[in-house]
């Protein structure tokens, strides 16, 4: 029987090459993306075929993680259509880098509830929803090695990964004993298309 993962931001780049090696590592996909131009559309179509011909079943759906709403509805939309949940990969994020003379309150908030509301929400559910049906499930987080030293121009992404560095520390320490674990990846500077793609 497969397994089920939630991973957000799926549609390209880290957040579609995990979701491929889990399908070939036998889960099944509920998948995230964010947005409705041409490229996007395209990519989430590339995004179901690999995984169907990785023996996937996938589903997907946009969710803008700015919006307060939207961890939690598309949590349990996640969960609701696969029936299940033993992994969730927390891979959705940005970085909108300006110095620190020309943030405003706007980038900030954006950054915040994107970069760290978003995990810190979906690790909660996460792990209520295993602990409430026992599930000795695994929950990954995609940080970023900008949380272990300093870039210019990204101050709040900086302070934002750093935060969530500790934070998952301590949220596996509560999980522990009911089997849970929750990992941190933190890679450097990714390309998100091939060059192909480009």
């Amino acid at each position: 029987m497969r397994k089920k993962a939630i991973v957000t931001g799926a549609s390209i780049g880290m957040g579609r090459g995990i979701a491929l090696v889990l399908a070939k590592e036998g889960y099944d996909i509920a998948f995230s993306y964010y947005g409705d131009d041409e490229n996007t559309k395209k990519d989430v179509v590339t995004t179901v075929r690999l995984l169907r011909e990785a023996g996937a079943e996938s589903w997907y759906t946009e969710a803008d993680f700015s919006q307060k709403h939207a961890p939690k509805e598309f949590f349990e939309w996640a969960v609701n259509e696969m029936g299940g949940l033993d992994l969730l990969v927390n891979s959705a994020g940005v970085n909108m880098p300006l110095p620190l003379q020309q943030l405003t309150e706007d980038n900030i908030d954006y950054l915040f509830a994107l970069d760290q509301r978003t995990y810190v929400l979906l690790m909660h559910y996460a792990a209520v929803y295993m602990i409430e049906n026992h599930i000795k499930g695994n929950i990954i987080n995609v940080s970023s090695s900008r949380g272990e030293r300093a870039y210019p121009n990204a101050g709040i992404y900086c302070g934002i990964k750093a935060g969530l560095n500790h934070m998952i520390q301590a949220f596996a320490l509560d999980v522990a004993e009911y089997g849970i674990r929750i990992n941190n990846v933190a890679p450097g500077a990714v390309r998100v298309r091939t060059k192909e793609e480009l």
